[in-house]
């Protein structure tokens, strides 16, 4: 038995002090109303966000709630309001349980019924691809006349929907409306509800029905003919929607999108927007888009449904190299599952394109050392960007000298060059040079004449050179003319003369033995020859090295007491060698 349904007598305010960002369910139970004898009972709530949970509760226990549906319970839900119809409702005092969700407060207004309107019987016709006929009978007051509206929903028991028609009707009699459906969207569940009312004082009474469920093709429906330009950003992890062109002429369109076969949550958006991002994880491999668009009329198009590949096995995938300082201005990026791939480098104003196949390695040229690189490529109509930044580190390999000596004239036959360098290989005229900590050092054997030393410092592939000249005057070095240097001859011979006489005027004289005389010549000899060992030793090491670079003089001063240390040992083993001979002819007269 169908129940009378009005609206709002009462009114109860139910304010709750909860803020809008409420997230966890809070569920309170308050007093509703006390109803004194049965009666036809109507329970309305109001809202703004529809999350809200409620159930009535009878005085014994019955509890009513959204799914209800019985001969004297029908429930009503819509975006803003819920109706709740208990028809000879029980005496005693009526509960509720509710849930605000998100709401700062809802409201409930209880209503019972004064007077009469009631649907008798509803049903629907033919329907084809044109209108649908519906024909209805309700019953109220005597000659009086009713409003009527036939609204179209995709839920059942529900009167948010489009408005198919309206129209009044006598009560008591037959009635029948056609309902337009050309300007309706194909869809496989639609309900037509039929919606009766009058006023009663300044208050709208009514009452309202659904139809069974039914399938509607429109054969006029529209399909999007045009993609929309998808652009996929991998540095920001989106993709940007352009649907400019495509959806030209349309009012809304709704946007359903899966993310590797998990569907989120659609959204209704207006074309005049241009477009929407869609936000994937880094891990994504697979993006579904489905469009469904709109017109002014509310005529929806054919859904179309848009693959987006990101990764996998046999995605194409660019590996390039991450913001930042570059070595040189060669820029090397990989690559695989190219499949004849053009690759769009944008640099500055200079446009690059690369055609790729297969996997491997590649690389472009870059013109300066400050690069912003635009890269993209398109596969199956959508574009896929990054962006970098690379510049080429700009520091330029140098080397510099301790002390200069580029056009410095000396009589030595070598010369020590040291410095510093940033470089990590050194050579000095083709030989590679030890480089510690930055600096080196090294003794450079010159030639007689202009010597151009050729210093060449480098670091991947850049590289600097510098040239020294020095000039050599040293009678020893390699190329002199082979004049006799008596100021080392002519001390040598008269120390060789000096001794040998003093030696044998002893021995003639007696003075000592000529065997100790030997023996001590000996000692000496072999005494001169460990020192200048140990010192020529020294002088080849890297300590000495530091020190001439504290002081050049010194370490001249002690390569030239070396070179005496030689000849005094030579003289000595001389010396030795003589006396040795000498004591050898005496024994041998005796």
């Amino acid at each position: 038995m169908r129940i009378k349904k009005i609206l709002i007598a009462l009114i109860l305010a139910l304010a709750v002090l909860l803020p809008a960002s409420y997230v966890s369910a809070e569920e309170k139970e308050s007093d509703l109303v006390s109803v004194d004898t049965p009666k036809n009972m109507t329970v309305k709530l109001t809202y703004d966000e529809n999350d809200v949970t409620w159930a009535l509760v009878a005085p014994g226990g019955a509890v009513i709630n959204k799914d209800t549906d019985t001969d004297n319970v029908t429930v009503y839900a819509g975006d803003k309001a819920t109706y709740i119809f208990v028809g000879n409702a029980e005496a005693g005092q009526w509960k509720i349980r509710y849930d605000k969700g998100k709401n700062e407060k809802i409201g409930v207004s209880v209503n019972f019924n004064a007077s009469d309107i009631v649907i008798d019987s509803y049903a629907l016709g033919e329907i084809n691809e044109k209108e649908a006929k519906a024909t209805f009978k309700v019953s109220g007051r005597e000659n009086a006349e009713y409003n009527y509206q036939l609204i179209l929903t995709t839920q059942k028991n529900s009167f948010d929907g489009k408005l198919l028609t309206a129209g009044q009707g006598k009560f008591g009699e037959n009635v029948e409306a056609i309902a337009d459906l050309t300007k309706v969207s194909s869809f496989e569940e639609y309900y037509i509800t039929l919606y009766v009312s009058i006023s009663d004082g300044g208050e709208e009474v009514f009452d309202m029905r659904s139809s069974d469920k039914f399938a509607f093709v429109n054969p006029n429906e529209k399909t999007i003919t045009k993609s929309p330009l998808f652009t996929v950003d991998y540095d920001s992890s989106c993709i940007r929607m352009d649907w400019k062109e495509a959806l030209y002429g349309y009012s809304t369109v709704y946007v359903q999108t899966s993310l590797d076969d998990q569907e989120l949550e659609g959204e209704r958006v207006d074309v005049s927007e241009g477009g929407t991002r869609i936000v994937f994880a880094e891990d994504t491999k697979k993006v579904k888009v489905r469009l469904t668009a709109f017109d002014n009329d509310g005529l929806a198009t054919v859904p179309s449904d848009y693959d987006i590949e990101l990764s996998g096995d046999s995605a194409f995938a660019l590996i390039l190299p991450e913001d930042g300082l570059i070595s040189s201005r060669i820029y090397n990026f990989s690559y695989k599952n190219a499949k004849e791939t053009k690759v769009t480098f944008n640099v500055g104003k200079d446009k690059l394109e690369e055609t790729l196949d297969g996997s491997g390695d590649s690389f472009i040229e870059l013109v300066s050392d400050n690069n912003t690189i635009d890269i993209s490529y398109v596969i199956d109509d959508v574009t896929y960007t990054y962006h970098r930044i690379a510049n080429v580190a700009n520091n330029p390999v140098e080397i510099r000298l301790h002390k200069a000596i580029d056009g410095v004239t000396t009589d030595k036959d070598s010369i020590i060059i040291a410095g510093r360098t940033n470089a990590e290989a050194l050579t000095i005229d083709g030989k590679d040079v030890e480089v510690t900590d930055g600096e080196f050092a090294v003794n450079h054997k010159l030639k007689a004449g202009e010597n151009i030393i050729e210093l060449i410092g480098s670091t991947g592939d850049e590289k600097t050179v510098m040239k020294l000249m020095v000039t050599c005057g040293s009678k020893t070095a390699a190329g002199a003319k082979k004049n006799i240097r008596w100021d080392y001859i002519i001390p040598l011979i008269i120390g060789l003369i000096v001794s040998v006489v003093g030696i044998l005027l002893m021995v003639m004289k007696k003075h000592l033995p000529l065997l100790v005389w030997t023996i001590l010549a000996g000692v000496v000899s072999i005494a001169l020859w460990v020192w200048f060992i140990i010192r020529s030793i020294y002088s080849h090491s890297v300590d000495f090295i530091d020190y001439a670079l504290d002081s050049m003089k010194a370490a001249d001063a002690y390569l030239k007491l070396n070179t005496m240390l030689m000849w005094a040992a030579i003289v000595m083993t001389c010396v030795t060698l003589l006396m040795g001979a000498m004591v050898a002819k005496k024994k041998k007269k005796t």
